[in-house]
């Protein structure tokens, strides 16, 4: 994340990972997830010891689908209505 970043409390942030910061504004990752599935995980920094935040591994992905924890940010990972920004919904 760029320094200074922060997200305010009960806040969200979008994190496009999709190797391009030309399609939609926000942060943008300089890399692609694979639709086949892979692992994905939030580590801390070197000075922080490199400690593992969270992570999730996923299957293979259709097209304009969206997963997340549910409830927002504290239960499993599970299919989710698309609402980039807001509270995760079934």
């Amino acid at each position: 994340f760029p320094a200074n970043t922060t997200i305010p409390a009960g806040g969200y942030l979008i994190v496009w990972a999709d190797g391009d910061d030309t399609d939609a504004p926000g942060l943008h990752a300089s890399f692609k997830l694979s639709k086949k599935g892979e692992t994905v995980m939030l580590v801390d920094t070197d000075d922080r010891g490199n400690k593992v935040l969270d992570w999730v591994k996923f299957g293979k992905q259709k097209k304009d689908t969206a997963i997340g924890r549910y409830p927002d940010g504290t239960g499993d990972f599970r299919p989710l209505t698309m609402t980039p920004g807001k509270k995760n919904e079934l």
